[in-house]
């Protein structure tokens, strides 16, 4: 019985010494594993979290490091309504929205801005040379210079009929020369610039009416051969160019612009023969018109006869005029006035 006893006394101690010992190591091992996550966490936070397969570590200027060849990265995923519903978002705050227009948002500090991951509209405020807010920004004031657009990039067809550029807006000094102009005719102080690129002499007098281009006479001594019908038309001048010398040369006409122009043009002899004189007008070569004659007539300035030409030819810039005479008479020759009442007269209409 006694040696029972002593057994049972045994075992309880040996017992009871082991369940101090498991004690004691349970201890230890708690405060080795305690040590070793505080350690782990103080090198995670000194380096960033690294989430991976291959055991690298995070880059040292992240952290969270995420890497992945065959999986992705889900952020949170919500309708429209519960993203505006969230209350205070930080600014950076990243969702993905999966009605409407869906794609990825982020909150900029003011409002949430689409990253048009889902081909949706941008939203929020317009930045840069923009302003006003997206879908419908506007171009900034003052925000395109001549230094962001490339040489060559904006053509005539890119500006509208229509368009209207305000004068102040030209620069006027110097920035646009005759040289830069493609039109027909010369220009001078005494012309202007059609619509239709013609350099032009404005019509003189009020409403629009005719202006004198040329004007000249006769003031040299000048005899017309004996005519008729078989000799040919005899080359005319007038010698005093009074006006109009830079497009009438006395022989020579050239038409300063296209328009219609009119000339009247008297040519009359000194003697007392009655010679017929006939003038002719001549455009580049060809005749185009001739005149009809007085002789014996009591209208006559002087005691000769007169022909007269009064016609109105269309001419375009360029066109070159030239006179002659036709002499009827086939006995005398005609002495030609020298006292201005031989003269030519050139009016644009």
């Amino acid at each position: 019985m006694y040696a029972i006893n002593y057994i049972l006394l045994f075992s309880l101690h040996k017992a009871h010494s082991f369940i101090y010992i498991m004690k004691k190591f349970t201890v230890l091992c708690t405060s080795l594993l305690v040590l070793a996550l505080s350690f782990n966490a103080g090198v995670a936070k000194a380096q960033g979290m690294a989430v991976n397969t291959s055991g690298s570590t995070a880059h040292a200027s992240a952290m969270l490091d995420v890497s992945s060849t065959t999986q992705g990265v889900l952020v949170p995923r919500m309708t429209a309504a519960q993203r505006t519903a969230i209350s205070s978002p930080a600014t950076g705050l990243l969702v993905y929205q999966t009605d409407a227009t869906a794609g990825f948002y982020f909150y900029n500090g003011s409002a949430w801005t689409s990253l048009s991951g889902g081909g949706g509209a941008p939203t929020g405020a317009a930045g840069g040379d923009l302003s006003g807010t997206y879908p419908n920004p506007s171009v900034a004031s003052n925000s395109i210079t001549s230094g962001k657009i490339l040489d060559g990039t904006i053509v005539n067809g890119d500006i509208s009929s229509s368009a209207a550029i305000a004068y102040s807006k030209l620069n006027l000094a110097g920035s646009v020369a005759l040289a830069d102009l493609s039109a027909t005719g010369t220009p001078s102080s005494t012309t202007f610039l059609r619509g239709d690129n013609t350099w032009a002499v404005p019509s003189g007098g009020s409403g629009g009416g005719a202006s004198l281009i040329a004007y000249a006479t006769n003031t040299a001594s000048v005899t017309i051969p004996v005519g008729g019908t078989s000799v040919p038309p005899a080359a005319f001048s007038f010698n005093n160019v009074i006006s109009g010398s830079s497009v009438f040369n006395g022989t020579t006409f050239t038409a300063p612009s296209a328009g219609v122009y009119f000339f009247g043009t008297n040519i009359c002899t000194a003697s007392g023969t009655s010679n017929g004189l006939a003038p002719n007008l001549i455009v580049n070569g060809a005749t185009v018109f001739t005149g009809g004659y007085l002789a014996g007539s009591t209208n006559i300035p002087s005691p000769g006869s007169r022909g007269f030409l009064n016609t109105m030819v269309a001419l375009s810039a360029g066109d070159v005029v030239t006179f002659s005479v036709i002499h009827q008479n086939n006995l005398n020759a005609a002495v030609i006035t020298t006292d201005g009442t031989t003269k030519m007269m050139i009016f644009k209409l």
